[in-house]
């Protein structure tokens, strides 16, 4: 049997300083060429020759925009070789993601969007949402997923692409195949391992259930526990607890 749960609400105070913040942040990752640059260099590191190159924009413009991305701390730069030409090679620099660059701007879009936050600037709420979506067309299209919160793993995205989902954390000693389900590190204790699972996930007619496998720990979605072998609708914003205390697990749920 599937119930529903009202979606978890945040109240910001309306401090000018974290909105001032904010709004900086969603400019940088408002523009559509930044966003283009960011992909480019998602997995290899290139000079501003090349990302002009790839994003149709001039050199000036694009070293405008990797110079605000670089200031504010989205990326960073390097010394490097270009590629060899008749004339040789040179000296450039090249601009890289950060290691979980992309991951990071994500979780904390979903962060401010989907536990949704009350902002007194309700265009700025907007502006939330819109960078979001534009991230996420840009990247990897609108697609569900689970982000890890908190302890070894924190930020983890798992994206949600079958119809049932085992959650657990690792066995160390099971050969078995799990990579298509969502299997969080051992350092979770309180998560029942995948073998067993500690929840399941199902997708049916257009919606998300999830249901807590007898665990020990419990299931908790927004501080309710889940009945053992009932399941329960997810919302877009809804927080999973795998169990209690310092070794438990808390996801986010993105719907897209």
């Amino acid at each position: 049997m599937a119930d529903s749960g009202k979606r978890t609400t945040i109240e910001i105070e309306n401090d000018p300083i974290f909105l001032d913040e904010l709004s900086e942040f969603l400019e940088i990752l408002g523009s559509p060429v930044r966003l283009r640059i960011l992909k480019s260099i998602e997995h290899l590191p290139k000079d501003i020759r090349a990302l002009s190159r790839e994003t149709g924009s001039s050199y000036e413009n694009t070293k405008k925009h990797v110079d605000r991305l670089l200031i504010a701390g989205v990326i960073r730069r390097e010394a490097g070789v270009n590629n060899p030409s008749s004339r040789g090679s040179h000296l450039v620099w090249k601009y890289s993601l950060f290691p979980g660059g992309i991951e990071g701007i994500v979780r904390d879009l979903n962060i401010f969007s989907s536990l949704n936050i009350s902002i007194v600037d309700t265009a700025l709420a907007d502006r939330v949402r819109e960078v979001r979506e534009l991230l996420s067309e840009e990247f990897s299209g609108p697609v569900s997923s689970l982000v890890l919160i908190g302890g070894i793993g924190d930020g983890t995205v798992y994206p949600l692409s079958e119809e049932k989902t085992r959650i657990g954390r690792k066995d160390p000693d099971s050969m078995e195949d799990f990579s298509s389900h969502i299997m969080v590190s051992s350092a979770y204790g309180a998560v029942t391992r995948i073998t067993r699972p500690h929840a399941l996930l199902s997708f049916k007619d257009g919606e998300y259930l999830i249901e807590d496998c007898e665990s020990s720990g419990g299931t908790y979605i927004n501080g309710v526990a889940l009945v053992q072998n009932n399941r329960r609708v997810l919302k877009d914003g809804d927080i999973i607890d795998l169990g209690k205390g310092a070794r438990s697990a808390k996801l986010i749920v993105v719907l897209q």
